[in-house]
């Protein structure tokens, strides 16, 4: 029995005076205030008086203790008896800011009040500018979406990946209209007509300084998303002296289809100053800020450093995302039509029909210290519209009343059909490392301030509509997000899956937290599995599956009881399915590591579950595959995009890679399903090579042709038996 339920024992046999009753007590307040408010008088003062006295302020003392045990009680009854485990109870209130220098205490007060920064960008895993790292857009389960081409005469079928959400659309590396390839890789954007089978590169777009990441395609409009590091000056102190470098930055579009050129200049060098130009500020005026270069640079730059400090660097990194807006009616020689960017490093983005949902990370400022509070460019994240610089209103920057982290997250609203592509744009002290979006809410997933040597996680919930994004909620739990699977959004409840562990005892154990879309608590598991690892958690529904590294099989926690959610399987397998996907209702893909009569790994494994007991899925078939899984698809794992699951058109695609002293042995495999025989192969495709550049990252068909894709190369092949039509060599 804990201290609440013996306190409310003890309360509940205690026999409580009249005089102590709520009625009597509201009465002797109300008595004593009126009696404060009459004039002073000062008669004589009997010794019954005063016993009487004595009576009632023993009385009154008596009454305030049960009034606030009473009260704790209420409290705690209206938050249903008790916070769940692991929840953590949030004081904390978020407000907009009244203006820029009510930033810049928030943030001075960060630093002041937590004596070190508990985050920056060079520990938060982002995706990089290697085309086959799309860390932190996921997809999980479900099947491939059957499409029918729209531009063309006649109909082709084509597989695109499914959604994780249904109605929210979500970014990757590889599009098809189902007449084309858009495949973004070696830091390019390439176009490539299909004609089954027979692969024409159509063009080529590749920019200096700024490196693609994932794309969508909207109608005719292709919108590219993408990292960009620029190389600024560093403001030493003022100075007469500026210095002036080039800073080229060239798009090319080459046509290669032998077709009539296309080509065009997207952009023309520039020269980038050290005296900025003057920025759009809404409600400020900002001034040129002058800087001197240190003597590092003085040789490649012919700067004259006489009143520069060589112990100070004299430029700094800033990052930036950048949205690109490409109108691709003529795929020879896609036309730039819009370009919008935003401070910090890409996290992740969402498509809802046309809006665009685009959130970033950014903290340049932690690369100098906060001297003065006019130069909003070290501390107030910024925007751009076809290159013009604006800074954030301060009435669109929320601060929340525990300023924690001096990062921001960033999230925009755009309108990749409109004239004008922002619609709205906020800002949250507080760092951003992953996403989870459905149809109305954008929750944030980043750092929260740490607690009895254990660390926390912080979700800040946005509404989303047309664009429009307003804040909306926070919260903190317990642990730390095990990965983008782990969390869902059903039945209008938010849940997420955190791993905990004691910095002290490094001990570690996971809880699964269902919240409102409003983020107060519900309910919660704690201790889940023990001391277990948790690789991944997939929800489904009112069922989460959880694939530990030391179980076999899933786990499943049953999440119908909102309040009390409950582990209630048995495991029993031989295998290790460390991810599962839908495939169709009651079925669900495995795939994950072969176990031998030991518990040793032995190989991959690609297993079926019938999940008709939600609460049991048991395995009915399983093939071996070849090789381990390649870094681009042990993340695609996570994300599940390298996966092709097509339950509609029964096919199945895996890629895996082995790898020894003399090069690297790249497959993929395509496998149909049948209810009495398993898996069926159609094939595999098998090609050696030197580098890790050819491993397939991404698989899909159009028509009859299957298409496997990698950085070095797009193979084309039958569907019905896996014979190669043809392979296309990408140039990097």
């Amino acid at each position: 029995m804990n201290f609440d339920e013996k306190l409310s024992m003890l309360i509940s046999e205690a026999e409580i005076p009249e005089q102590l009753s709520p009625e009597n007590i509201a009465l002797m307040l109300k008595q004593k205030t009126a009696d404060k408010n009459k004039k002073p008088s000062v008669p004589a003062i009997s010794m019954k008086s005063k016993k009487q006295a004595m009576i009632f302020r023993s009385t009154a003392a008596i009454a305030a203790c049960f009034a606030l045990v009473f009260g704790i009680m209420a409290f705690v009854n209206n938050k249903g008896t008790a916070l769940p485990a692991g929840y953590l109870d949030n004081d904390v209130e978020v407000r907009e800011a009244e203006n820029y220098s009510d930033v810049y205490k928030g943030i001075q007060d960060a630093f002041v009040k937590n004596g070190k920064i508990i985050d920056d960008e060079s520990n938060i895993s982002y995706p990089n500018k290697t085309s086959s790292d799309t860390k932190g857009n996921v997809i999980t389960a479900g099947t491939q979406i059957k499409t029918k081409a729209q531009d063309i005469n006649t109909v082709v079928e084509y597989s695109m990946t499914s959604e994780k959400v249904e109605g929210v659309a979500e970014a990757d590396i590889l599009r098809t209209d189902g007449n084309n390839l858009y495949y973004i890789a070696n830091d390019a954007l390439y176009i490539v007509s299909t004609n089954n089978g027979k692969m024409t590169l159509l063009s080529k777009t590749q920019r200096n300084n700024i490196y693609p990441v994932e794309m969508y395609i909207d109608q005719n409009k292709l919108t590219v998303i993408s990292n960009n590091v620029d190389e600024v000056p560093y403001q030493i102190k003022q100075a007469e002296t500026t210095a002036k470098v080039s800073e080229p930055v060239v798009s090319t579009v080459t046509s290669v289809s032998g077709k009539a050129e296309g080509g065009s200049t997207a952009a023309a060098p520039q020269s980038a100053e050290v005296t900025p130009v003057v920025s759009t500020v809404p409600g400020t005026t900002a001034a040129p800020v002058t800087s001197s270069v240190s003597a590092s640079t003085a040789s490649t730059t012919g700067t004259d450093t006489s009143t520069a400090e060589s112990t100070v660097p004299s430029t700094i990194l800033r990052s930036n995302v950048v949205v690109e807006i490409y109108d691709i009616s003529d795929k020879n020689a896609p036309k730039l039509t819009k370009t919008y960017k935003q401070s910090g490093t890409y996290i992740s983005s969402r498509m809802i029909e046309s809006s665009l949902y685009l959130v970033s990370n950014y903290s340049k400022y932690q690369t100098k210290p906060l001297e003065n509070q006019d130069d909003l460019d070290n501390y107030v994240p910024a925007y751009y519209i076809n290159d013009v610089k604006t800074y954030i209103d301060a009435k669109n920057i929320c601060i929340p009343s525990k300023v924690v982290s001096t990062s921001y997250a960033v999230v925009s609203g755009l309108n990749v059909q409109g004239e004008k592509p922002l619609t709205s744009i906020k800002a949250v002290l507080g760092n951003v490392r992953d996403i989870y979006c459905s149809t109305s809410n954008l929750y944030l997933i980043g750092n929260a301030a740490s607690a009895k040597d254990k660390d926390n996680s912080s979700i800040t919930c946005f509404k989303i509509n047309k664009g429009n994004v307003g804040y909306s909620a926070n919260a903190s739990v317990e642990g730390t997000m095990i990965n983008q699977l782990s969390m869902s959004e059903y039945d209008n409840n938010f849940r997420i899956a955190t791993t905990t562990t004691d910095s002290k005892s490094d001990k570690h154990h996971s809880s699964i937290f269902i919240l409102g879309t409003d983020l107060k608590p519900i309910g919660s598991i704690s201790n889940l599995c023990g001391e277990k690892t948790i690789q991944t958690v997939r929800f489904d529904k009112n069922t989460a599956y959880v694939v530990t590294a030391e179980d076999k099989a899933p786990i499943t926690i049953a999440l119908t009881d909102k309040e009390n959610p409950k582990q209630v399987n048995d495991k029993s397998s031989n295998s290790n399915s460390a991810f599962l996907y839908k495939y169709s209702d009651n079925r669900l893909i495995g795939l994950g590591t072969e176990l031998d009569e030991k518990g040793k790994q032995k190989g991959l494994k690609l297993s079926m579950f019938d999940s008709t007991n939600a609460s049991s899925p048991k395995e009915i078939f399983s093939t071996p595959l070849k090789g381990s899984l390649s870094e681009a698809f042990a993340d695609a794992v996570i994300n599940r995009k390298a996966l092709l699951i097509d339950s509609t058109n029964n096919i199945i695609g895996v890629p895996t890679v082995s790898g020894d002293q003399y090069g690297i042995k790249n497959y993929y495999y395509v496998f149909s399903y049948d209810e009495t025989k398993g898996f069926i192969a159609k094939g595999i495709l098998d090609y050696s090579d030197v580098d890790k550049n050819c491993e397939f990252n991404r698989g899909l068909f159009i028509g009859d042709v299957f298409y496997a894709l990698s950085n070095g190369r797009i193979v084309s092949a039958q569907i019905s038996d896996l014979k190669v039509i043809e392979a296309l060599t990408l140039n990097s």
